[in-house]
C-alpha cells in the first residue's frame, strides 16, 4: 500500500468531515421526540466515556492531572465548554425545529466577519502563522 501525501490525506479527512457534518441533521430528525438539551447532554456524557479511556491508554494521565489542577486552565476550559454547549444546543434546537438552512447559514457566515478582526491578543498575524507549513517555511 502506497503512502498518500499529507495534503491528499488532509483533503480526504476534510471532505469526510464536511460530508458527515452535512448528514448530521438527518440523524437529528430521527431524534425529533428527544429534547435538544438531552441530545447535547448525551453527547457530552458519551464523549467523556470514550475519551477518558483513550487518554489513559495513550499514557497522558499526568498531562490530564496537570490540567485539572490548574485553576486558570480549568476556568478557560469551563468557559469554552459552556460556549460550545450553547452553540450545539442552538444548532440541535434549530435542526429539530426545521431551521436547518438558517443554522447552516449561521455556521457559514459567522467566521466571515470574525476573520477580519484582530484576535483576542490583538495580534492579526495568528492566522498567517497557523496556516504556514509545518516545517516553519513561509510560502
Amino acid at each position: 500500500m502506497t503512502q498518500q501525501p499529507e495534503s491528499r490525506r488532509g483533503l480526504i479527512h476534510g471532505a469526510t468531515a464536511y460530508g458527515l457534518w452535512g448528514l448530521l441533521p438527518l440523524y437529528f430528525h430521527l431524534l425529533d421526540q428527544v429534547d435538544a438539551g438531552e441530545i447535547v447532554a448525551q453527547r457530552v456524557l458519551w464523549s467523556v466515556v470514550l475519551l477518558v479511556p483513550i487518554v489513559l491508554v495513550l499514557g497522558r494521565r499526568a498531562s490530564l492531572w496537570a490540567v485539572l489542577r490548574n485553576p486558570r486552565t480549568m476556568a478557560m476550559l469551563a468557559a469554552s465548554a459552556v460556549l460550545i454547549a450553547a452553540n450545539w444546543l442552538l444548532y440541535v434546537w434549530a435542526v429539530l425545529h426545521h431551521q436547518v438552512l438558517a443554522a447552516s447559514m449561521a455556521y457559514f457566515l459567522n467566521p466571515l466577519p470574525l476573520g477580519r478582526r484582530p484576535s483576542v491578543s490583538g495580534n492579526r498575524h495568528c492566522a498567517r502563522v497557523a496556516l504556514s507549513p509545518a516545517d516553519g517555511r513561509r510560502s
